[in-house]
């Protein structure tokens, strides 16, 4: 019975979270038209955040164990992660994330959601840890650092997996309130 009432709780606080991400709109200062991407982003992350804990909640390994996460922290990683993808690796990660395959609309989503609002406060942090000895192609670079402000930073984490550790931390204690 407790395990029902948590699952119930977390649906509600799910969609709660869902709907209101979903009623904010950031409006282009130019045009004053809200990008297109942004509510098909809103409604495949919703969508994958039901798909996501709908499989946590039933996984044996979570039974009777309370239950939270981000699922835009997750679907946020994958969106970036889909940026370096291609072919059918790229296809699964857009239909898992319920995510347009228009990189226009996808990208313009994520950037609209990560703008800062004068009528809501959402903080996200988003950055890239490669090791050092691992090149990444230079339009992908910017492409994470445009539309999902994600920036790149190279570490040693084969000779100093300690020290590539306390960067990132540190990075997240910085980033984070």
């Amino acid at each position: 019975m407790k395990r029902k009432i948590l699952s119930g709780i977390g649906i509600f606080v799910l969609i709660l979270a869902g709907l209101a991400g979903c009623g904010i709109a950031v409006r282009d200062a130019a045009s004053g038209e809200t990008p297109a991407g942004d509510p098909l982003v809103c409604t495949g992350n919703n969508q994958f955040a039901f798909d996501l804990y709908r499989r946590l909640s039933t996984d044996p390994a979570y039974a009777g164990d309370n239950l939270f996460f981000s699922p835009y922290s997750v679907s946020s990683a994958l969106a970036i992660a889909c940026e370096g993808a291609r072919g059918t690796t790229a296809d699964e990660i857009r239909a898992v994330l319920h995510l347009p395959a228009n990189d226009t609309l996808r990208r313009e989503g994520f950037a609209t959601l990560n703008r800062k609002s004068g009528t809501c406060t959402l903080r996200t942090a988003n950055a890239l840890w490669a090791e050092e000895t691992y090149s990444l192609l230079p339009d992908y670079i910017d492409v994470v650092a445009r539309w999902y402000g994600a920036n790149v930073t190279n570490l040693d984490f084969i000779e100093n997996p300690e020290g590539s550790r306390e960067t990132i931390n540190r990075w997240v204690e910085e980033e984070t309130e």
